[in-house]
């Protein structure tokens, strides 16, 4: 049987529960990256490590990206007893040692490619996947992202999936998930078949006020 969905900002459908903390899978990269500064450099009250903005692969500055460098300044902290860990770098230092990250989204996966720098060239690095999730996904956005006025919608770059015929065809037994940036007032419409005996479980995760709507075909 097929069905249609008209949805609002993100689709969810089913797959949520289990789905990794984002604290946790901060946490853990930090710990990570603060293992890795251990190994690598050693703790000497000469030596300065700096801490260079965790940008996506775009350059752009992610609430993702901002919470992981504070966690790992803070784990720094607590690993070095001498060095000195500055914390307040706009850019990689040309000198003594820098810690940064680039973050690399995936359609299922953020990449988390920890790099070790020593006066600004590659001294060591290591790389850490994040199952995507929509918590994760709100926290890649960029951080100086303009939200859409009702005045002024943006132009949604995935139509005519608002239009019949037009529906993005899902595939209800892999629990798909969807994202859409939406303006208020747009629609995005999914299809999907599931045998009649088949229970499921669909809802959206918004911040605007949205109708979730399910339609049979034909009806």
């Amino acid at each position: 049987m097929r069905w249609i969905l008209s949805a609002g900002l993100l689709l969810v459908a089913g797959g949520a529960v289990g789905q990794p903390d984002p604290i946790i899978e901060i946490d853990r990269i930090a710990e990570a990256a603060a293992a890795l500064s251990a190994r690598r450099v050693k703790d000497d009250s000469a030596i300065t490590i700096t801490l260079a903005p965790f940008l996506t692969d775009d350059g752009e500055r992610t609430p993702f990206g901002n919470r992981i460098r504070s966690a790992a300044h803070l784990q720094l902290l607590a690993t070095f007893d001498a060095a000195t860990i500055d914390g307040d770098a706009a850019e990689p230092s040309d000198g003594g040692f820098t810690l940064s990250a680039e973050i690399q989204p995936f359609r299922q996966t953020v990449r988390v490619v920890i790099k070790l720098l020593r006066d600004g060239a590659l001294h060591d690095g290591m790389r850490i996947d994040v199952p995507m999730s929509p918590e994760v996904q709100e926290l890649l956005q960029p951080s100086n992202r303009e939200l859409a006025s009702p005045a002024t919608p943006t132009v949604d770059s995935y139509e005519p999936d608002d239009t019949p015929g037009f529906e993005v065809l899902l595939d209800a037994a892999s629990a798909p998930e969807v994202a859409r940036t939406l303006a208020p007032g747009d629609r995005d419409r999914f299809s999907f078949y599931v045998p009649t005996s088949t229970a499921m479980r669909i809802w959206v995760r918004v911040d605007m006020d949205t109708q979730l709507l399910l339609f049979r075909e034909g009806e």
